[in-house]
């Protein structure tokens, strides 16, 4: 994997809303997922660069409303041909956002509080206009881009790793 990407754990992603779409894709924006995946894309050699899909999750449960919620964010990202490792571009961006009650989760007779809701949003066409800017000082990554048929902007920070403090005796 290029350089610029390792140590990266953990995304925060925001798509801004756009007039023309659906409320339920306006604002849609996720904190704090953790990288599942990363994995080279050797046949989307016609994006110009090396090509890495990333995968981003966090599940949590609500003890108190009995439901569970599950994000998960997909990028496909491409380091430019002929730049430095800091020059990273967004070519695609899924989001989906999923709550469940628990009792849909099991077979009952009287299931009568059971409920799922799923909302997701894919962006396409963002390499031409995505923007990287590597905050050393920080240890993040932001990216940027908007997709200019539909409105949408989009914007990606990946965090490394917190260093593990030692505990002195």
């Amino acid at each position: 994997m290029f350089d610029i990407l390792n140590d990266f754990t953990t995304a925060s992603v925001a798509a801004t809303s756009c007039t023309t779409c659906p409320s339920t894709c306006n604002d849609f924006s996720m904190e704090n997922l953790s990288l599942v995946r990363a994995t080279l894309l050797e046949e989307h050699t016609d994006l110009g660069g090396e090509v890495y899909a990333l995968g981003f999750a966090h599940s949590s449960r609500d003890s108190e409303r009995h439901d569970l919620q599950e994000r998960l964010f997909e990028a496909v990202v491409v380091k430019k041909s002929g730049s430095d490792d800091s020059d990273i571009a967004i070519a695609s961006a899924n989001l989906q956002e999923m709550l469940t009650s628990e009792s849909l989760l099991y077979i009952e007779d009287d299931n009568e509080n059971a409920y799922a809701h799923e909302r997701g949003l894919y962006i396409s066409g963002l390499k031409d206009s995505s923007k990287s800017e590597y905050k050393n000082g920080d240890g993040t990554l932001v990216i940027t881009a908007k997709n200019d048929a539909s409105g949408y902007t989009i914007k990606v920070t990946l965090k490394k790793a917190a260093a593990e403090k030692s505990v002195k005796a």
